[in-house]
């Protein structure tokens, strides 16, 4: 990844470990603030190990699939960092089994995170 333009501010859901973990780390290391969203309280270790290599970034721990979570999360963004320039929707889930094995709450919280989140 080559990324070479001024520094921005870069939302990364699914921030607390796997794809979403390693581009949080690169984007920061590409002089951009990353703000690291998770469901988990990982996103929090992801953006203190960004911060100790003097780099930017601050974790929201927000459920994406809650509406109400992610209005109040944008609000406190949009106060502390204003516009977010760089929006990369990684958060998602899996049920370990088949369609018709799921459960309708296991269901709904694969559509809810993978499909409805804002």
């Amino acid at each position: 990844m080559h990324l070479t333009h001024s520094p921005r501010v870069a939302l990364v859901t699914g921030a607390g470990r796997g794809i979403g973990k390693a581009i949080a780390e690169r984007l920061a290391s590409h002089g951009h603030t990353v703000l690291c969203v998770s469901k988990s309280d990982t996103c929090v270790q992801v953006a203190n190990d960004i911060l100790a290599k003097g780099q930017k970034a601050k974790a929201f721990q927000v459920d994406v699939s809650d509406a109400a979570a992610v209005a109040k999360a944008c609000e406190q963004i949009n106060a502390e960092f204003g516009a977010v320039e760089i929006l990369v929707n990684n958060a998602g889930i899996t049920r370990d089994k088949l369609v018709m094995a799921m459960s309708e709450q296991e269901w709904n919280d694969v559509l809810s995170t993978n499909l409805s989140s804002a």
